[in-house]
């Protein structure tokens, strides 16, 4: 068994490292919001059970609609996507065969889709500590045919914002390079600076996002993309019927209208992040500064994390290792933020730890 490459399903990671599972669990390894399903959803939870005896809608018609609305984007600038992970899979789809850069530190399913598909996979590496070279990324795009960019970033929580980011979309254009932005935490951002109508002028942008992880709706697996409609067609020729389901078409329109519980979860994981990266600091942890619901601790103490990470899941605290994103090398852990109790654990443990060490 190889370690898991994902965060959450912690049963994976106890089996790998032979462990006992405790009783209770913490998994800080997950990246969805911490204040959970909005009551909206969990009140109409019971109506949505009668949608599963007949096929859904399979064009998602009142879906696409709120979603256009709240947008303002037209419809045919819009895909919905079984999840993020089915999109970025589709898009890899698109570009079998062809050249294509990863930056790095990044999530590893861009890769594992892109080289299912026989793609030639290329790296630009850009530390946690670092921003992105322009002069360095124009060398490396030259001979791309498309870029895979997150922003904000998972797993370091760095976000650039609207104007180097059409920067980086104009230095791609230069190259006839896609370049494909997967805004899948942008929620998170209390002061995000909307990017997304970008793809109007630029036609080789493409926008992903996802609608699991700020309405901690992860089991329902529901996301979007945003480019130009002559982009749109050819990608949805290759998407199966019915590749939405009913509840999650339901629960997606629902969710669209918490602009409310949006709003106080950004407060929320503000403050919290804050708080968290104030006592890690005295405790002798370097801190990644971050945008959004989850940050990089690494020991300054030490270089080897593997001690620090078994002894907080023999005490049912799961952290994302960083194993497998290149630049970091499992030299860093991952954390999100979750609820005040559940931080306090954390940081208690960590107390404890430095007691211990």
């Amino acid at each position: 068994m190889s370690l898991p490459s994902h965060g959450s399903n912690p049963t994976y990671l106890y089996d790998y490292y032979n462990l006992n599972k405790p009783n209770q669990v913490i998994d800080f390894s997950v990246n969805t919001n911490p204040l959970g399903i909005p009551n909206e959803l969990v009140n109409n939870w019971s109506n949505l059970l009668e949608k599963v005896a007949d096929y859904p809608d399979p064009h998602n018609t009142n879906l696409l609609e709120r979603l256009s609305n709240k947008l303002q984007i037209n419809q045919s600038h819009l895909l919905l996507g079984n999840g993020a992970a089915e999109l970025i899979s589709l898009i890899a789809f698109y570009l079998r065969k062809k050249s294509v850069l990863m930056i790095q530190p990044t999530f590893s399913e861009y890769e594992q889709m892109c080289k299912v598909h026989d793609c030639e996979i290329s790296y630009f590496t850009v530390l946690p500590e670092e921003s992105i070279n322009l002069k360095k990324f124009e060398t490396a795009v030259k001979t791309q045919d498309a870029v895979f960019f997150c922003n904000p970033n998972n797993p370091t929580g760095k976000y650039v914002k609207k104007d180097q980011l059409e920067k980086m979309a104009r230095i791609c254009l230069k190259y006839n390079c896609l370049l494909i932005v997967d805004e899948a935490f942008y929620d998170f951002l209390i002061d995000y600076d909307d990017s997304i109508d970008l793809h109007k002028k630029y036609s080789n942008l493409i926008f992903l996002r996802s609608l699991t992880k700020i309405y901690a709706i992860a089991g329902l697996r529901l996301g979007y993309l945003v480019t130009q409609p002559s982009l749109i067609l050819k990608l949805e020729k290759y998407l199966s019927h019915w590749h939405i389901n009913a509840i999650a078409d339901a629960a997606g329109q629902i969710c669209l209208k918490e602009n409310q519980f949006v709003r106080d979860t950004q407060t929320f994981i503000l403050k919290e992040r804050e708080y968290m990266a104030k006592a890690l600091k005295e405790l002798a942890f370097e801190v990644i500064p971050s945008s959004v619901n989850y940050y990089l601790i690494r020991d300054d103490l030490t270089t080897n994390l593997h001690p620090l990470f078994v002894y907080l899941l023999k005490k049912g605290l799961v952290l994302r290792h960083t194993v497998n994103f290149p630049g970091l090398d499992g030299k860093w852990l991952r954390i999100a933020v979750k609820t005040k109790q559940e931080n306090k654990v954390l940081l208690e443990a960590l107390k404890q730890w430095r007691k211990e060490t």
